[in-house]
C-alpha cells in the first residue's frame, strides 16, 4: 500500500481539522456539563459581583463602579435578560472562556507547531484554573481573555501582514480595558516593556501614520473616560486598581509570609488537595514539571522575543501575586505559554531517541498520547470530583435555585436571609415584584415567609414546606411559612 493511500485512509491530511473539531466539542462539555450543580451553589464572590453588576446605573454612577467594569456590564446584561439564576450569573464567564480558548488556539498556532499547539490547548483548557474561571461568575476570566488578545495582536504585528492598524487598535483597546481590572495595568506594563525590545514592534510603532495616531488617541480617550472621572472623584478606587490599597498592611512580614503560604498551598500542595471556592492545587505535578521545563528553556533562550516576554512578565507578576494572592489570573497565561515551551522541548528531546522511520515514530507517539490523555482526564476529574464529593456548603450557597422554585410570583412573600445577602436576593424583585427581602431583624411573621436556614431566624409555628439539599449534614435549605 502506498504511503499516500495510507495517509488518506487514516485522515492524516485532515488530522488538525478533526482535532480542532473534537476540541470544540470537548470545550463545550467542560464548560457546560452539569453547570447547575458544579459548583454546587453561588459563592460569596459571585454574590458580590452580581450586586456590583446589578447596581450599575449610568444616570447615577459611582466611582467604585469602574472596578471590573467590562465584566460587570456583561453580567448586568445577562441578569437583566434572564433574571437572577446560577446560569445568568455565570453566562458571561462561559462565553468569555469559550472566546478565550479560540484566541488561545490561534495564538499558539502562531508561536508553535500545530501538534504542540493542539496538545497545549487540550491540556491548558482542561486545567483547573481555566475551568474554574469559565464556570464561576467573577471577572477572573476577563483577565485571561484580554491578555490573550494582546498576545495575539502583538504576534500579528510582528509578522508584517496586512491590516496592521486593525491589530494596533485591538491591542490598544484590550490593554486599555485591562486598566479597569485590579493590577491589570502591570500586565500591560510588562507587555509594553517586552514590546520596546522587539524590533518589529518598534518598527510598527514608528510607522504609525498620523491619522492612525489620532484614532488611537480618540479610542483611548473614550475607553478611559469613566476611569479618569472616577479617579478624580475617588482616589481610593485608583489605589485599588493599582493594588496599593492597604499597602502598609500588605508590606508587613506577617502578611507577606501568609501570602506566600497561601500561594504555596494553591500551587504545590499535591499530597493534600482541597476544595473551597476553587480546587487546589491548581496544577497537577506533571503540569508543573512542564512549566518548570519551559522556564528553564526560556532562561537558556532568554535572548529570543518569546523568552524575554515571558521572563519580564514573570518578574513583574510574581511580586504582585505576593501582595495580592487572589489575582492568580494574571499569572495563568504566562504559565500556559511556559507549559507549551516545556512541552515543545520535551517532544523534541523525546523524538530524538527514536530513528526517523514511520514505525519508530508511531511507537514514540503512543506514550505522548497516553500522557496527554492522562493530563487532560486527571485535571478535569479533579475539578468535577472535587465538587461532587466534597461538602462545599461553607463556600457555596445552593439556596438560590430553591428560592426561585418556591416563591410564588402573584403572592406577597417575605424572604428572610442573612444581612450580608439582602442586596443579592433583592435582585429577584425585578422578576418577582411582590417579593420583599429582609434580614432576620426586620422579619414580620404576619406575612407569608420563605426563611433560609442560614439566616438563623426561627418561628414557633410549623412550616408548611421544608426544602432540603442532597447533603447528609445541614441539609435544610429553607422553610416556608403561611401568614399568621
Amino acid at each position: 500500500m502506498k504511503p499516500s493511500i495510507l495517509r488518506e485512509l487514516l485522515l492524516y491530511r485532515y488530522r488538525y481539522v478533526v482535532g480542532y473539531a473534537l476540541f470544540v466539542v470537548f470545550l463545550f462539555g467542560l464548560l457546560l456539563v452539569d453547570i447547575g450543580n458544579v459548583p454546587g451553589g453561588i459563592s460569596q464572590s459571585e454574590m458580590t459581583s452580581s450586586v456590583s453588576s446589578n447596581s450599575l446605573n449610568p444616570l447615577a454612577p459611582l466611582a467604585s463602579d469602574v472596578i471590573n467594569l467590562p465584566y460587570h456590564l456583561l453580567q448586568k446584561l445577562s441578569i437583566g435578560l434572564f433574571g437572577l439564576s446560577p446560569l445568568s450569573i455565570r453566562l458571561p464567564s462561559l462565553i468569555l472562556a469559550f472566546i478565550a480558548a479560540i484566541v488561545l488556539a490561534v495564538t499558539l498556532n502562531q508561536w508553535f507547531r500545530k501538534g504542540i499547539a493542539i496538545l497545549t490547548l487540550l491540556i491548558g483548557t482542561a486545567s483547573v484554573p481555566f475551568i474554574s474561571m469559565g464556570r464561576i461568575g467573577t471577572a477572573g476570566v476577563m483577565y485571561m481573555l484580554l491578555l490573550l488578545i494582546i498576545l495575539l495582536g502583538a504576534v500579528k504585528l510582528t509578522t508584517k501582514g496586512r491590516r496592521t492598524f486593525v491589530w494596533k487598535l485591538v491591542v490598544a483597546s484590550a490593554g486599555l480595558l485591562l486598566f479597569y481590572m485590579p493590577l491589570g495595568i502591570y500586565a500591560v506594563l510588562a507587555l509594553m516593556i517586552a514590546g520596546i525590545f522587539h524590533p518589529h514592534v518598534r518598527y510598527q510603532i514608528k510607522h504609525t501614520k498620523p491619522w492612525q495616531v489620532l484614532i488611537l488617541i480618540l479610542t483611548a480617550g473614550v475607553l478611559l473616560a469613566p476611569l479618569i472621572i472616577a479617579g478624580l472623584h475617588d482616589a481610593d478606587t485608583i489605589q485599588l486598581l493599582f493594588g496599593v490599597d492597604q499597602i502598609k498592611e500588605k508590606l508587613t512580614i506577617s502578611s507577606m509570609v501568609g501570602s506566600v503560604i497561601s500561594i504555596g498551598k494553591t500551587l504545590f500542595l499535591f499530597n493534600r488537595p482541597f476544595t473551597g471556592e476553587v480546587v487546589a492545587p491548581f496544577f497537577n505535578l506533571t503540569f508543573m514539571f512542564l512549566i518548570a521545563f519551559g522556564l528553564v528553556r526560556a532562561i537558556i533562550d532568554r535572548h529570543s522575543a518569546r523568552s524575554y516576554l515571558l521572563l519580564i512578565w514573570l518578574a513583574i507578576s510574581i511580586p504582585l501575586l505576593i501582595f495580592n494572592p487572589s489575582q492568580f489570573a494574571l499569572l495563568f497565561v504566562p504559565c500556559l505559554i511556559l507549559m507549551a515551551v516545556g512541552l515543545e522541548t520535551f517532544m523534541r528531546e523525546w523524538y530524538q531517541l527514536f530513528p526517523r522511520n514511520p514505525y519508530a515514530r508511531l511507537a514514540a507517539l503512543a506514550p505522548i498520547f497516553l500522557i496527554t490523555l492522562g493530563l487532560v482526564s486527571i485535571a478535569a476529574t479533579r475539578y468535577f470530583y472535587g465538587y461532587y464529593y466534597t461538602d462545599t456548603s461553607n463556600t457555596y450557597h445552593p439556596e438560590l435555585v430553591a428560592v426561585r422554585e418556591t416563591v410564588k410570583p402573584h403572592v406577597p412573600t417575605q424572604l428572610v436571609v442573612t444581612s450580608n445577602q439582602v442586596a443579592f436576593y433583592d435582585i429577584l424583585r425585578s422578576k418577582y415584584p411582590l417579593l420583599s427581602v429582609v434580614s432576620p431583624a426586620n422579619a414580620e411573621t404576619k406575612r407569608e415567609q420563605i426563611v433560609l436556614a442560614r439566616s438563623g431566624f426561627s418561628r414557633p409555628d410549623v412550616p408548611t414546606e421544608i426544602v432540603t439539599s442532597h447533603l447528609a449534614n445541614d441539609a435544610v435549605l429553607l422553610r416556608v411559612y403561611d401568614a399568621k
